[in-house]
């Protein structure tokens, strides 16, 4: 990570940005779901949704079908603190320039690292970010958003969520899961 990047990187669980450890060995294919039900690699789906009861294998899904495909990822797990709107577009800077090789979006580094981002600055934010990933990418890559039924309501938050779903580069698409008494 970038020295002025550092001091993004404040109190965040150790696991936000990694996907769980899951053994293909003790793990069931699901290669008719993977086949059938989810997109082939080339597919112009902006977002998925895998929604179930929780112990339906919902990480173990994504992971397969990731694998499956050979699809590059960016994981990033849904916890109560993401809440925060700005928290949240900080950890997404944080996790694709650790993530993704040679990303920097020095503008909303200097936003954030400035700590002046109000209501109003959060889609200008998410369309800087948006805008330096578009420049960045030269093929297709997910976000997955795993667990987001931990996140709280909160306007805000679902707001910039939803505008970097809708506004996102065309390269790329995203992956929700969450458990079925979410909505």
């Amino acid at each position: 990570m970038k020295s002025e990047e550092r001091s993004l990187s404040y109190s965040r669980p150790s696991n936000k940005f990694y996907p769980p450890h899951i053994d293909q060995s003790q793990s069931l294919l699901r290669i008719n779901l993977l086949t059938t039900r989810l997109p082939n690699k080339k597919h112009n789906k902006k977002a998925i949704v895998i929604e179930a009861q929780a112990g339906q294998g919902k990480t173990t899904l994504v992971s397969q079908f990731l694998d499956y495909n050979d699809n590059s990822s960016i994981w990033y797990q849904i916890g109560p603190e993401d809440t925060d709107p700005v928290l949240l577009l900080s950890s997404l800077l944080t996790n694709l320039s650790d993530n993704l090789s040679g990303f920097s979006s020095p503008q909303l580094t200097t936003i954030l690292n400035e700590g002046s981002v109000g209501p109003l600055d959060l889609t200008r934010c998410a369309n800087i970010l948006l805008k330096d990933l578009d420049l960045h990418l030269s093929d297709d890559i997910y976000f997955v958003f795993d667990d987001l039924h931990r996140m709280e309501y909160d306007a805000l938050t679902n707001s910039l969520l939803e505008h970097i779903i809708d506004t996102s580069p065309p390269k790329v698409h995203f992956i929700l899961s969450a458990d079925s008494h979410w909505n």
